[in-house]
């Protein structure tokens, strides 16, 4: 998956000129943090892999922030990196991990031991409740990783009342994630994958949050808007491994709304190239409110934005929809 990064470190020798396109989406995103009286956010734009416009009130777009649940996609392709350098597989069973999960002392239960690593990935192994909801405050300025933690807390009994194939967004599936991670690379999964996914030009910010280093794998980073857009123009180049192998990667389609869940973000087939995006929150916890958003979508164009608020409805709804409008 690496090479897919050399497209974007070409991108960024020659600076790249906005267009009415991308003033429109600035205009867009400034009517928006007014209309909900967001006092700090930055944003940038991209075209076809290329950073073309950035923005910021009371931030900077090359300052990182917490980024919450977008931390999800750095850590399913930076799986995906690793799983190449293994035996191992998306169609792996728990049950075959158990030799990996016991180095960070976990304990696959039998309810889970058929499920493979891919739907951990998309959230269909069974996982259900999210029992890590209504606990973020006991990771706030922890100061290490709650991977191991927070994965032995989704695997309680009690959090197993799923069934296998049904989707069910769980953060707990990707403490998992990250705990596996920790265990095939013996090192933490910035050291493991912020080299791995980040284009070499940038990604000074990708890191994990000083406060929230606690919710690691699954809401634990923090990163610029414009390292993050890095990301995901180069994980999600339409040339890439990702984006033209969407469909024999692991992914759950929802068949009332079309959306699929897959590579740690949500996305919709289209033509010519595949829209993705995600929303990040940390609401009503000891900290201030977070949010953040990106959208990479079909024309070419993408946003990476980071406020302070909870991201969502309505605040993050309309977000979607302001920016959908125009950057089309």
């Amino acid at each position: 998956m690496k090479h897919a990064l050399l497209a974007i470190s070409i991108a960024f020798a020659e600076p790249a000129i906005a267009d009415e396109t991308s003033d429109a989406i600035l205009d867009s995103w400034r009517a928006w943090a007014d209309e909900y009286g967001i006092t700090e956010t930055s944003i940038a734009v991209g075209k076809s892999g290329e950073i073309i416009a950035t923005d910021g009130i009371n931030r900077q777009s090359d300052v990182g922030y917490p980024i919450m649940s977008l931390s999800k996609a750095i850590t399913a392709v930076c799986l995906s990196d690793v799983l190449a350098e293994t035996n191992y597989s998306f169609e792996t069973n728990l049950a075959d991990l158990q030799s990996e999960f016991s180095k960070v002392s976990i304990q696959i239960p039998n309810a889970l031991s058929d499920a493979t690593l891919g739907q951990l990935m998309t959230m269909t192994a069974g996982l259900e409740p999210d029992l890590t909801q209504g606990d973020f405050n006991r990771s706030y300025r922890y100061g290490d990783t709650r991977n191991i933690g927070l994965s032995k807390q989704a695997l309680q009994s009690r959090g197993l009342q799923g069934r296998n194939g049904n989707h069910f967004y769980n953060n707990g599936s990707y403490a998992l994630l990250g705990a596996l991670l920790e265990a095939l690379t013996e090192t933490d999964n910035v050291t493991a994958c912020a080299s791995r996914v980040f284009p070499e030009v940038t990604g000074e910010t990708a890191k994990f949050d000083d406060d929230w280093t606690g919710l690691a794998a699954f809401g634990g980073w923090s990163a610029s808007a414009e390292d993050y857009l890095s990301f995901v123009m180069s994980a999600y180049d339409p040339a890439g491994d990702i984006a033209s192998n969407l469909l024999r990667l692991p992914n759950y389609r929802n068949p009332e709304r079309g959306w699929y869940y897959g590579v740690g973000t949500y996305f919709r087939l289209r033509s010519p190239q595949n829209i993705f995006w995600h929303h990040g929150a940390l609401c009503g916890t000891r900290a201030p409110d977070q949010g953040s958003y990106f959208a990479y979508y079909d024309n070419g164009y993408a946003v990476s934005i980071n406020f302070n608020a909870c991201s969502r409805e309505p605040l993050g709804i309309a977000l979607d929809g302001v920016l959908w409008e125009a950057s089309h």
